[in-house]
């Protein structure tokens, strides 16, 4: 009864959240407040910094630690957040597949001692063989791999969806899980400069979870391909709803900048606001079709590198983080113009009625937002993700 009365009393709570995201050149931090009632976010502060070319979480620069610590102890004081950390594909692994549990008893009503035990069995059977897939992506030793973050997403029996487990009898469960794993001696060091009443609440490779949340609306194999500064990394989404990173190849905005700069005759930095003003359709007609012009030979290379990734895949669909103008230059063999579909954080936050408020409408990191979304749809204060939790520390050595 008094746990009824605290939820009603507290269900206009505004949640407050540090997004903390390490992706490609980039450490960002935002602080943002989350009414999940009404669907309204809030960026109240937005901090970032450069990070260096020898950046990787084995050389962690000392300035970097220094200024992680400045902004932390700025933040907390007297405010308390829930901390996301989101990270690019070389730093995290994030993969999500459904592991089939027999069950031992099936005539009899599942219990919740049979459900920690049948939970504890997914998690062990995909921890194994995802933690020697994470370390030889990350090129780190299995030991040095720590798990940082398990979720339970559904829950079938026998292939079908029950409201109550604890009434039903079944042969067979089937987990959809997701683990995240990372360089130990990274991800302690990092949450060592929070304060203790810090509470680290999701914890995720930005592309797996992005795609991840695209395939709450999508529901359809596709793959996502998230151009970086430097590169374009592809994650794969099955039929089945196995979603792992895939490839990369060597492609990105920088590629753009360049070769605007190239055949125009400007710094780098000049051209990118060019093209920013192209985007947003202020430039002449007769100047918008050279820029066009010299675009699509650009995009062409982007082209090929999408091709080969759907000729290894056969997958038809690509959602793809890249404006629209640019977007319909590509001409994917094999693949309908339908199905190459732009994302952006406005129609991110459209799929599911959130509503950014206008100070920072022009905030672009898809990333940060898919992994608010992702903790906000996934909690792990429920019993399931609980006993998950739970059996994950088990894990850590």
């Amino acid at each position: 009864m008094f746990s009824t009365l605290k939820k009603f009393f507290t269900r206009n709570k505004k949640d407050k959240f540090l997004l903390v995201s390490f992706l490609g050149n980039k450490l960002e931090i935002v602080v943002l407040q989350a009414d999940f009632i009404n669907k309204d976010l809030e960026i109240k502060k937005i901090f970032e910094k450069e990070l260096t070319e020898d950046f990787s979480f084995k050389t962690f620069p000392p300035k970097i630690k220094r200024y992680l610590r400045k902004i932390f102890s700025g933040v907390f004081y007297p405010n308390n957040f829930k901390v996301i950390f989101n990270f690019d594909s070389n730093l995290s692994v994030t993969n999500f597949e459904s592991v089939i549990i027999p069950r031992g008893n099936p005539d009899e009503m599942l219990t919740e001692a049979d459900l920690e035990n049948l939970i504890s069995q997914a998690i062990f059977n995909f921890f194994g063989p995802t933690r020697k897939y994470a370390s030889s992506r990350l090129k780190i030793s299995e030991f040095e791999t720590l798990i940082c973050d398990v979720r339970i997403y559904n829950i079938l029996l026998d292939k079908n969806s029950v409201l109550d487990l604890f009434r039903e009898k079944g042969k067979k469960m089937d987990f959809y899980i997701s683990e995240t794993f990372c360089y130990r001696d990274f991800l302690k060091e990092l949450i060592s400069f929070l304060p203790n009443r810090a509470q680290a609440v999701f914890i995720a490779e930005g592309g797996s979870a992005l795609t991840h949340l695209i395939s709450r609306y999508l529901k359809k194999s596709f793959l996502f391909a998230e151009i970086g500064v430097d590169k374009t990394d592809v994650f794969l989404r099955t039929k089945e709803g196995k979603i792992n990173y895939f490839d990369s190849f060597k492609w990105g905005k920088n590629n753009l900048y360049l070769t605007l700069a190239k055949d125009l005759a400007v710094s780098p930095k000049v051209a990118k606001l060019i093209l920013m003003r192209y985007l947003e359709n202020k430039t002449s007609f007769l100047f918008s079709r050279k820029l066009n012009f010299f675009l699509k030979k650009e995009l062409a290379l982007l082209n090929k590198g999408l091709e080969i990734i759907e000729q290894k895949t056969k997958v038809k669909c690509l959602v793809i983080n890249l404006e629209p103008s640019l977007v319909k230059d590509l001409k994917i063999k094999n693949m309908a113009a339908k199905s190459l579909i732009p994302i952006n954080v406005k129609k991110l936050l459209e799929a599911f009625n959130f509503n950014l408020k206008a100070d920072y409408s022009w905030y672009k990191n898809l990333y940060s937002l898919a992994a608010l979304l992702e903790s906000y749809f996934t909690p792990q204060e429920d019993l399931i993700n609980k006993l998950a939790r739970r059996r994950m520390r088990w894990l850590i050595p």
